[in-house]
């Protein structure tokens, strides 16, 4: 196939499907919790004070929050005080109606984000979820269309592909930052052994910190 099918709306909709499907079957494992966060993202805590203190919105989205655990978790534990937190997944492990007490949660995906207004949103959260993008380009847009400037996105993505991912889609670091780049975003990124830590933060707004002294935990 060539690349613009991979980009149409149609494909990436086919290919979620897919993806939904998989997650229901169990093949990914959507029961993070807190210290999953903490564990993944070294620099958790400077992301939450960068969103809280340095952008023009409180609000941080995390993109394919599975079960959504960890992301309540977070709301309820003193790290997430004074923020807004909403999660996004294929497939919603609850209804936000029927459990008002628990973080939104809108059934989406990275590449189309809906139902989240834009420039809305000072942070965005990805645990290995933006990573199976089929359209690097499309989810770029996507999460440039909510930030707001100055915002940030932390995003964990997969390094080493082995044969448990046969038939996905595996977005790399070094293939991400391109998209970002091209939009004059700030970035940096810390490569493992089978997964990299990506922080690209967007142009514009009062903070002078740089995406590197965010991902070293420099505040």
């Amino acid at each position: 196939m060539s690349e613009s099918i991979y980009n149409s709306d149609a494909y990436i909709e086919w290919y979620l499907g897919c993806m939904a499907t998989n997650e229901k079957n169990g093949r990914f494992n959507v029961e993070r919790n807190l210290k999953d966060y903490m564990r993944s993202f070294p620099s958790l805590v400077s992301f939450l004070e960068y969103v809280r203190y340095q952008t023009e919105s409180n609000k941080i989205l995390d993109i394919g929050a599975g079960k959504a655990v960890g992301i309540n978790e977070l709301a309820g534990d003193p790290l997430g005080e004074g923020l807004d937190f909403t999660a996004t997944g294929l497939v919603a492990p609850y209804n936000s109606t029927d459990e008002p007490n628990k973080v939104p949660y809108l059934t989406t995906s990275g590449e189309f984000l809906a139902g989240v207004t834009d420039e809305s949103i000072g942070g965005v959260l990805s645990l290995h979820s933006i990573t199976y993008t089929p359209s690097r380009q499309k989810t770029v847009n996507a999460l440039d269309r909510v930030l707001v400037p100055g915002g940030i996105v932390m995003t964990k993505v997969i390094e080493t592909i082995t044969s448990g991912h046969k038939g996905l889609f595996i977005t790399k670091a070094d293939e991400f930052e391109p998209h970002f780049k091209g939009k004059g975003y700030d970035t940096a990124s810390q490569i493992g052994s089978f997964s990299a830590i990506l922080v690209a933060r967007k142009p514009g707004g009062r903070a002078t910190i740089s995406a590197q002294q965010l991902l070293q935990k420099r505040l």
